[in-house]
């Protein structure tokens, strides 16, 4: 019965207060445009749809780009509507993030042994 209630607690809880994007939110990730609102990320003319998941872990990534983030901060951010996280659920979604980036070798996911991950984003060269 603990359990029970315990997993009720969780999702009855209110959620914490998360930046909401805005209609039009563009993000910039190294050459990628980065539109949440639309679930999309484009580079080179060519789209990308994102599934809702893929894009709430993006946003929460590059809004903090470069730096290290917790995994269990991530998993939070992420799932936490849900109440319960699946242990390997983050690490699905990282895959396939890295194979959508790889376009851009600027872009990259890092995994910090022990702690979380990084998107890194190397800066563009100035004109």
């Amino acid at each position: 019965i603990s359990l029970f209630l315990a997993i009720t607690a969780l999702r009855l809880r209110p959620a914490a207060s998360q930046p909401v994007p805005s209609k039009s939110e563009i993000i910039r990730i190294g050459h990628f445009t980065f539109a949440p609102d639309k679930l999309l990320l484009e580079i080179n003319q060519q789209t990308k749809t994102l599934t809702f998941r893929e894009t709430k872990l993006l946003r929460y990534l590059a809004i903090h780009s470069n730096q290290i983030l917790k995994r269990e901060d991530i998993q939070q951010h992420v799932w936490q509507e849900e109440g319960i996280i699946v242990g390997r659920s983050l690490d699905v979604f990282i895959s396939r993030l890295r194979k959508t980036l790889k376009t851009d070798p600027r872009v990259a996911i890092k995994n910090i042994h022990g702690v979380g991950y990084r998107l890194e984003v190397k800066d563009l060269p100035k004109n």
